[in-house]
């Protein structure tokens, strides 16, 4: 989900070398692709649902410059079964062209300041967001204000600055996006007869049938679009102009954020089938970092993706998001970040010098390991840290490398402020609780803070404050039972 990078012709130039040394699909001959000939290998058991991620995952496709790009002679583009028959409201398998939140009849922009999103999902779906509580609430707003512009940011083409402080756990954003499509397209291969028909092709050419295909069902849910969002739509940079992606599908494989699977599904579906993703405006101009100081979450009930910060965000600085797991290693971070038209990341000192990405490499892949903290066998002593000293070290690290996105930064915060509850170290829990609180408000986890340990008064209601003091009050052994659950 690049956001408006390489914009630029400079980019643009570096991403066309970049795709022809070291990202084509290359064929052996220069012609229009065509049907297999009897000695190429056919693809077979096209209808089982786990076979389906190699030609109805356009993740899985290939990108650049692709050689068999396009359709391959004498395939007959298919109508989609949605656009010339009727459709059973009832039929949770059926897929819909839909307006969410439901909106009247030539409706403007004006009259809805939260705006509408057009969609193409199954009936199922459609029908656990009416069931959503709250479903449709208006996107949220940020307290004093939308505290960010969009504007030049350099190679990258457009980026996201604050223009003001924004303080970690702080809203930035709650958009609604232009549309939602299914990841996949799993619908057109429920037909038996056009599965036939693909088993004569190619697994290139079948992805490109694919590509084709969506890019209809794309175009037909951007023809329901106002002029307005039609015309940002477009404007939206498309990193997929050489693979055979069309215009509209090239657009969302580019800019196109994932909704959470447990939000929203297919029902029945599994792996990577059966998913959604979302493209909108503005957050579509929220670039890439290694170390990102904001993070997104899918809302059904606003029908929104929502942005807000994991870190202090100082005026001026600009507002990043992950397009790939944090943790990863450079050389993992560098191929999924590839069809993105990110041929070289320079996001941070841990991606751009080769002996600093080296020690984050090595931090990242401790990350992946939660600590386990174990108190002194045969009870507390009184001045011994020794033993949650890993814990800090760990917290440090994860603030050195500005990982405060991951999860293992949240169990880390959660070890140290039960361990200073126990320990009747007000400060401590506060200083802790609040970053922990922080974490879980951008995280759309505010649930999982206790709200007594924001307070000096309410530490000392909590279990384990209490734990501490009776362990205190009979002054002998026996921690290790009463205490390590809280540290886990």
């Amino acid at each position: 989900m690049k956001r408006g990078f390489l914009t630029t012709a400079k980019a643009k130039q570096r991403l066309r070398k970049d795709d022809n040394d070291n990202k084509s699909t290359k064929s052996d001959s220069s012609q229009k692709p065509t049907a297999l000939s009897p000695n190429q290998p056919q693809v077979s058991n096209l209808v089982k649902y786990s076979d389906l991620d190699e030609i109805a995952e356009p993740r899985n496709f290939s990108y650049g410059v692709v050689d068999e790009a396009g359709l391959p002679e004498g395939y007959d583009p298919s109508k989609m079964a949605f656009n010339s028959k009727p459709v059973d409201p009832n039929d949770p398998d059926a897929f819909f062209f839909v307006t969410l939140p439901p909106v009247e009849k030539g409706a403007t922009l004006a009259d809805y300041p939260g705006g509408w999103t057009e969609c193409c999902i199954s009936g199922d779906v459609k029908r656990v967001i009416e069931n959503t509580p709250g479903f449709p609430s208006p996107p949220l707003q940020p307290l004093g204000g939308k505290p960010y512009r969009i504007t030049d940011a350099g190679d990258k083409g457009l980026g996201v600055f604050a223009t003001r402080m924004i303080r970690a756990g702080e809203l930035i954003m709650d958009e609604r996006p232009l549309i939602v499509t299914p990841n996949s397209n799993t619908e057109f291969l429920r037909d038996k007869a056009f599965i036939r028909k693909l088993q004569e092709y190619s697994l290139e050419q079948i992805r490109q049938i694919t590509l084709h295909e969506m890019d209809k069902r794309v175009k037909k849910s951007f023809d329901r679009m106002p002029l307005e969002n039609q015309k940002a739509f477009m404007e939206l940079f498309n990193s997929h102009s050489h693979d055979g992606s069309g215009e509209y599908i090239g657009r969302t494989r580019t800019n196109a954020a994932g909704i959470d699977v447990n939000k929203l599904r297919d029902k029945g579906s599994t792996g990577k089938l059966g998913q959604y993703s979302a493209t909108c405006n503005e957050f579509s101009r929220l670039n890439h970092c290694c170390c990102p100081n904001a993070v997104f979450h899918w809302h059904t009930d606003t029908f929104t993706i929502r942005v807000c910060a994991v870190r202090d965000i100082p005026a001026g600085a600009e507002i990043t998001v992950e397009y790939c797991p944090v943790l990863d290693s450079a050389a993992q971070r560098a191929q999924s970040l590839a069809p993105y038209g990110i041929s070289s990341c320079a996001c941070s000192p841990s991606c751009s010098d080769p002996a600093l990405a080296k020690i984050s490499d090595e931090r990242r892949a401790r990350f992946r390991k939660p600590i386990v903290l174990t108190p002194p066998i045969g009870g507390f002593i009184p001045g011994d840290y020794a033993w949650f000293q890993p814990a800090l070290t760990r917290l440090q690290e994860l603030e050195e490398e500005n990982l405060q996105r991951a999860d293992e930064y949240r169990r880390t915060l959660h070890q140290l402020v039960n361990i200073y509850c126990f320990l009747h170290d007000v400060d401590k829990v506060l200083l802790y609780a609040h970053k922990l609180d922080a974490y879980c408000r951008a995280s759309d986890r505010v649930k999982d803070v206790d709200r007594n340990l924001l307070t000096r008064e309410g530490v000392k209601r909590t279990q384990g404050w209490m734990t501490g003091q009776m362990m205190l009050n009979m002054q002998r052994p026996g921690i290790n039972d009463i205490f390590i659950p809280l540290l886990t």
